[in-house]
C-alpha cells in the first residue's frame, strides 16, 4: 500500500493523469479537497472480477489481445496516514473510496480513446457535509484494506459507464440497486441488457427493457413513461422524483438528450432552499393555481436541484430541475415496500380528505356559534382557506409511526 500526503501545494491535477485521468475521477479529487482530505492510501485489487469481464470483453468484442492493465483502490482520509497503523488509528477520518481500472494499449490500433479504458467501477464517498444537501438514498459500507483492517463509510455508490460492456442505464440500475438493498449487481446480470450499435461502441436500452430486467428484485418499482404520458396523471416529474428521493429511495432518471439520443442518472437526494420566493409568489403576485381542485402548495416547491450520480462526471452533482422540465423522458422510482399507492395520488387523497373533515368541522363550529377552538387551530384554518397548506409526503413503514 502506497501513502500520498495530498495537502497544498501537492497537484491533483497530475494524480488524475496518473491514473488515466477518468473525468469522474477529477469530481472525486475535487470533493476531497473541498472535504479537507489530507491523504490517500492507494491499494492495488488483484484478480477484480471487473477488471477480468474488461479485458475479456476487450478480446473477444474488440480483438484487442493485449493489454497492460492495473487496478487499485484509492483511500481517502481527513487526517495524516502514513502508514497502517495510521489507517487504523485514523478509522473516524476515513472520507471513502474509489476502485480505479487503468489500462495502456496501442491508441493506433485501438477504437478507444486513453480514457475509455481508465475508469471508477466502483465507489462510496461520504455525502457532501452541505446544510441545503439532503442525500436520503445511502448506506452505511464496510471497507476492508490490507492489515486485515476494516473502515466505515456511509454514502451512495457510484460507478463509471466505460462502454465495453455497459452503459449509462446499467451504471444507474447497480447505483440504484445497491443504494436501495445493498446489493451489488455484476456485469454478466446486465449483459443481455441493451444491445450495442454496429460497431460496437455504444449501447442502446428502452425503458420497457429495464422495467423488464428490474423485476427480477424484491422491490416495487414505479414507471412513469413521459414519452406515452403513462402513470403520470397530472404530477410534474420534480414531484414524482422528490416523494421517492424524500423517503430515501433512488430514482433511475431518463433524460432526452439532442438527435433523440438519451442519457440515464441516478437521483440519490435533493437540494433544499428555505428562501426561494417562489412557492407564494407564484400564487399571490402572478395568480398561478394548481390545476387541481384541491389546492395547496406540495414542499417540492423548495427544491430548485435534485443531486445526481452522473456517470458521465461524477458523484453528488446538482441537476437544476428548471433545465430539465421539457426534457424527461422516463423516472423510474425504485422502493423496498409492497404497495401500489404512489406519493401524487396518496398526497392528493390525503388533501382531499383533510379538506373536507376541516370544512365540515368549521361550518358544525360555526352554526352552533362556537370558535373554532384554539389559536393552532385558527392558524390551520387560515392557511387551509387561503390555499396555503404545505404537504410534504413521504413513505414509511408503519412501526416508525408514532
Amino acid at each position: 500500500m502506497r501513502f500520498i500526503d495530498i495537502t497544498q501545494p501537492f497537484s491533483l491535477f497530475k494524480l488524475a493523469d496518473a491514473f488515466g485521468n477518468p473525468k469522474p475521477l477529477k469530481r472525486v479529487l475535487s470533493l476531497m479537497r473541498s472535504y479537507g482530505c489530507m491523504s490517500i492510501a492507494v491499494q492495488p485489487l488483484h484478480d477484480c472480477i471487473p477488471c477480468q469481464l474488461f479485458t475479456k470483453c476487450l478480446r473477444d468484442r474488440h480483438s484487442i489481445k493485449t493489454i497492460d492493465r492495473s487496478c487499485c483502490r484509492m483511500l481517502f482520509f481527513k487526517s495524516s496516514v502514513k502508514n497502517l497503523q495510521g489507517v487504523k488509528e485514523n478509522r473516524d477520518s476515513f472520507l471513502g473510496y474509489v476502485d480505479i481500472f487503468s489500462s495502456h494499449h496501442d491508441r493506433v490500433k485501438s477504437p478507444f480513446s486513453y480514457d475509455d479504458l481508465s475508469y471508477i467501477h466502483g465507489a462510496i464517498i461520504s455525502c457532501p457535509p452541505i446544510d441545503t444537501y439532503f442525500i436520503k438514498s445511502k448506506r452505511l459500507c464496510d471497507v476492508s484494506v490490507d492489515g486485515g483492517i476494516t473502515l466505515t463509510v456511509e454514502g451512495s455508490f457510484f460507478n463509471q459507464q466505460n462502454q465495453i460492456f455497459d452503459g449509462c442505464v446499467h451504471t444507474s440500475i447497480k447505483n440504484a440497486i445497491w443504494n436501495l438493498l445493498g446489493q451489488k449487481v455484476h456485469a454478466d446480470q446486465l449483459e443481455k441488457l441493451g444491445k450495442f450499435n454496429k460497431d460496437n461502441s455504444t449501447i442502446s436500452v428502452t425503458f420497457p427493457e429495464v422495467r423488464e430486467f428490474l423485476k427480477q428484485f424484491n422491490i416495487t418499482l414505479f414507471a412513469f413513461d413521459f414519452e406515452k404520458k403513462e402513470g403520470i396523471d397530472d404530477a410534474t416529474f420534480q414531484q414524482l422524483v422528490y416523494y421517492a428521493v424524500e423517503s430515501g429511495f433512488p430514482v433511475i432518471l431518463g433524460i432526452r438528450l439532442l438527435a433523440d439520443a438519451g442519457h440515464v442518472v441516478t437521483v440519490v437526494g435533493h437540494t433544499f432552499n428555505k428562501d426561494t420566493w417562489l412557492p407564494e409568489a407564484e400564487r399571490d403576485y402572478f395568480k398561478i393555481k394548481s390545476v387541481k381542485q384541491i389546492e395547496y402548495i406540495p414542499s417540492v416547491a423548495w427544491v430548485n436541484n435534485f443531486i445526481v450520480q452522473d456517470d458521465n462526471y461524477g458523484p453528488y452533482y446538482c441537476l437544476p430541475i428548471k433545465s430539465l422540465q421539457n426534457n424527461i423522458s422516463f423516472v423510474a422510482a425504485l422502493t423496498d415496500f409492497h404497495g401500489n399507492l404512489y406519493g401524487n395520488r396518496a398526497e392528493y387523497l390525503a388533501a382531499a380528505v383533510l379538506y373536507n373533515t376541516l370544512e365540515k368541522l368549521t361550518n358544525n363550529l360555526r352554526a352552533q356559534g362556537q370558535s373554532t377552538g384554539g389559536y393552532w387551530f385558527d392558524v390551520l384554518i387560515r392557511h387551509w382557506e387561503t390555499k396555503k397548506l404545505i404537504f410534504r409526503t413521504l413513505y414509511t413503514k408503519k412501526q416508525k409511526i408514532p
